[in-house]
């Protein structure tokens, strides 16, 4: 799967769990809470999703270092989220 079809998975699942506006625009470069205003209970929501959909798991660690969407991308591309077993 290319960047832009996982960018615009990612995007629609942060649209989706945050229930941002329509007119929201989210890109890798959009930060979490300053660009898009997400609270911390709708992050942890969102990774929880993010992990659900893509079967990993995301480490506390991991989780303090995103700051935008891109850093998600890079994590789910990357798999350095452990995966879930089977």
């Amino acid at each position: 799967m290319d960047d832009a079809t996982r960018l615009a998975e990612i995007s629609a699942l942060v649209r989706t769990v945050t229930k941002l506006p329509e007119t929201t625009l989210v890109t890798a470069e959009s930060t979490f809470t300053d660009d898009l205003g997400i609270d911390s209970l709708d992050l942890v929501a969102l990774f929880l999703e993010v992990q659900d959909q893509y079967e990993i798991t995301i480490d506390d660690d991991q989780i303090g270092s995103m700051r935008c969407v891109g850093d998600l991308l890079r994590l789910v591309n990357s798999g350095h989220g452990d995966s879930k077993a089977a």
